[in-house]
């Protein structure tokens, strides 16, 4: 008799904890959630406004709190459906943010070099212009309109490409922690 008690008593332990255990990752999760779709709507913003400003990011996208609650997210992400929502968004948004910060960084050393050829020919117009500093001038002009023509394509693709899939994770993350995408 007292040994039943016993193994009742290490069973009936046994479940507790693993019980505890559960609703501990559940917590968790949905805290990492939580924390995972704030960095994820902030991410959404920046983008936003750089395509509403021609590429100008107010800020550099973060990714702490998917790298730092990863793991705890995704426990219980049976089907899988979540993990690739939010890795295709954080992917999206990484990927989207360098080629952005890229573009910009080729149109300012365009700009740079157009007015290092404008302040030479005017110098020079004293003398004499050179020829071949004229024709750089005019094809870098053209350049930096192709430029700015390309980084306007490409803020368009962000828009119609990485924000759905950012808002599809953030509808999937609201679900999880109800809260609502804005």
């Amino acid at each position: 008799m007292a040994t039943a008690l016993a193994l009742a008593g290490v069973v009936l332990g046994w479940l507790l904890s693993a019980a505890t255990e559960a609703l501990r990752r559940r917590r968790e999760g949905r805290i990492a959630a939580r924390m995972v779709y704030v960095e994820l709507l902030e991410n959404k913003h920046s983008l936003e406004q750089a395509i509403g400003s021609g590429g100008d990011m107010p800020a550099p996208p973060r990714y702490t709190a998917w790298e730092g609650h990863a793991p705890a997210l995704l426990h219980d992400d049976r089907s899988g459906e979540l993990s690739l929502a939010v890795l295709t968004a954080y992917s999206s948004v990484r990927s989207d943010a360098a080629m952005v910060e890229w573009m910009r960084a080729d149109q300012e050393r365009r700009m740079a070099r157009l007015r290092e050829l404008t302040t030479a020919l005017q110098g020079a117009s004293d003398g004499g212009a050179d020829p071949g500093a004229a024709a750089e001038l005019r094809l870098l002009a053209r350049n930096v309109e192709s430029a700015d023509a390309n980084l306007a394509g490409y803020l368009s693709t962000v828009g119609s490409s990485t924000l759905p899939r950012v808002e599809e994770a953030l509808r999937m993350l609201g679900a999880r922690t109800g809260m609502a995408a804005s």
